[in-house]
């Protein structure tokens, strides 16, 4: 059963179809969806520019620039960070993975808040395509299924190379909420040393989003070739799957949140995703996926305090 709330959302979408409007663009651009099948090599530490510095009831915010390591189109190759912190410093750092059409910080500040309140410092990464980093300035930020694999592929890269960066300062863990589920996973699965993992509404890949959930309705499918375009692009995105990648003791201590009537990720991928984790735990809420992203932020937070807590060093005797 899908959350009332879901399908108005379908609604909209199928009002205002916008998804990959202008087709699948540069075929070599959509041949490195194969993410999942070649992990990554381990990324060097970031170069963080660090600039503006202020504080608010409590808390140290702060921004910084950086250039990225992958292969990406200007001004989206000028990566941008916000990290939220109490004031007094953070001992664990957590970067926050941006979901679907996250535009800057916005709309993850809340949880970093709630995060930061809680002794966790956040470490927001602007989405390449997206805010200051777009490359199309008008219309959808994700225009084409080769800018949907550039993105993917190059916030992965980043986030590895700033838990690289942020581990200088204690232990470091990674969450995301729907689509940054998803990128979580991947940079969980693919993190060269243990980590604090907590995917929330995450899916393994992005195909059962863009094909089964209710997204689907927002697609151009004329666009990408009509009547096949969907078992088509089903391919494509099957392909960049967590599935791909063997669990390791990071994301086998996982902490995961699924919504139990979630109409954009479906329950049965996050099911699925959870299962090829032996040892994760999966925490089952009765909401939908906007319910559960804002009206049960506790529930999101607390899973990412239990990931630090299966991560942290066990005291000394």
């Amino acid at each position: 059963m899908i959350h009332p709330l879901d399908r108005l959302g379908a609604w909209r979408l199928a009002r205002t179809p916008a998804v990959f409007c202008d087709g699948w663009g540069d075929p070599a651009a959509v041949a490195t969806l194969d993410i999942g099948l070649h992990p990554l090599s381990p990324p060097p530490p970031l170069t963080v520019r660090w600039e503006r510095r202020w504080s608010n009831d409590g808390l140290e915010v702060r921004d910084a620039s950086f250039s990225s390591p992958a292969p990406l189109p200007s001004p989206a190759s000028h990566g941008r960070l916000r990290t939220i912190a109490p004031a007094g410093g953070a001992a664990r750092w957590c970067v926050v993975m941006p979901a679907w059409n996250d535009e800057g910080f916005h709309g993850r500040t809340p949880f970093a808040v709630s995060l930061a309140r809680r002794g966790v410092g956040a470490v927001l990464l602007e989405c390449p395509y997206y805010g200051s980093r777009r490359v199309h300035t008008l219309g959808p930020a994700i225009r084409t299924v080769a800018d949907f694999a550039l993105m993917g592929r190059a916030v992965v890269v980043e986030a590895l190379g700033l838990l690289t960066t942020f581990a200088e300062r204690g232990p470091v863990g990674v969450t995301g909420y729907s689509m940054g589920g998803n990128l979580a996973a991947f940079v969980g699965a693919l993190a060269p040393r243990p980590i604090a993992l907590a995917p929330l509404a995450a899916s393994p890949s992005p195909a059962p989003v863009f094909c089964t959930g209710v997204l689907r309705h927002g697609i151009r499918w004329d666009a990408l070739g009509g009547s096949e375009a969907p078992s088509r692009l089903a391919d494509a995105l099957g392909a960049v799957s967590v599935l791909s990648l063997p669990s390791t003791p990071t994301t086998s201590r996982a902490v995961l949140v699924a919504a139990l009537h979630d109409g954009f990720v479906p329950p049965s991928a996050t099911a699925t995703l959870h299962a090829h984790w032996p040892g994760s735990e999966l925490r089952w809420v009765r909401a939908g996926h906007g319910t559960l992203w804002w009206l049960r932020r506790r529930v999101l937070v607390a899973a990412v305090l239990e990931a630090f807590g299966r991560t942290d060093p066990p005291p000394p005797v």
